[in-house]
């Protein structure tokens, strides 16, 4: 039993490691699930993804995918790597730690033994990375649910 064109499949994605690194099962947060509608374009490039491949499966199943991080976070840039001057931070703040800049972004402290700055990395954490994870087919309905003709309030 395949899946066919205009069937509503939900699934769940579970991050199981980024490069080569094992996700603890108790750190939370590392699955997702999403319904998609199999063989419909998304501009969402997860869900375009997910849609196009539950196609390959067969039922109600589970693969592992070793993904390009890329692929759905922003391609690592050299131009993130910032140095920040010490007297704009923390004395005691350490490699590891994350800091956020005026404009609501977040960095990864990459190194503090420099005499004057910190260097930052404003990168996606997962850009350049492979992540390692476990796609699982859920349900799937034959026949996608009718539409509400009048907003309703729950």
């Amino acid at each position: 039993m395949s899946f066919v064109s205009g069937e509503l499949v939900n699934v769940s994605l579970t991050l199981l490691s980024v490069d080569g690194e094992e996700i603890p099962p108790d750190a939370g947060n590392q699955t997702i699930q999403r319904s998609v509608e199999v063989g419909h374009f998304y501009q969402d490039v997860l869900d375009n993804f997910i849609a196009t491949e539950v196609q390959t499966f067969m039922g109600l199943e589970k693969k592992v995918y070793h993904l390009e991080g890329s692929l759905f976070f922003p391609p690592f840039r050299d131009d993130l790597i910032c140095k920040i001057p010490k007297t704009n931070v923390d004395s005691d703040i350490q490699p590891g730690e994350l800091i956020q800049n005026k404009n609501g972004n977040v960095g990864n402290i990459v190194e503090t033994s420099h005499q004057d700055f910190v260097l930052v990395d404003f990168n996606h954490p997962f850009a350049n990375k492979i992540l390692e994870v476990e796609f699982k087919v859920l349900q799937s309905f034959k026949n996608k649910p009718k539409k509400i003709k009048t907003p309703c309030s729950l």
